[in-house]
């Protein structure tokens, strides 16, 4: 995905962003398999959410968030109009 002049980010970055807006600021430890069971349906192990660090304020995440969800709401009502 381009972004700006000679940067780009993959798809698993941008993700990764948003989550940390998405999560309050949190950067959360990627998980693939939420929990793997046995042929009986036992829990053998379970991944549960894990905060790595806090990477931006709680209120600056809120408000990028509403800002992104705003731009988003705009456009739609533009789209509509046409």
């Amino acid at each position: 995905i381009a972004f700006g002049h000679a940067m780009s980010v993959t798809a698993v970055q941008l993700a990764t962003a948003m989550g940390v807006l998405a999560n309050g600021g949190r950067l959360m430890r990627p998980v693939l398999m939420r929990r793997v069971t046995n042929s009986r349906g036992d829990v053998v192990q379970e991944n549960l959410p894990q905060v790595r660090q806090e990477v931006v304020p709680r209120r600056t995440a809120r408000l990028v968030a509403d800002m992104l969800t705003g731009c988003g709401m705009c456009s739609l009502r533009n789209r509509r109009k046409h």
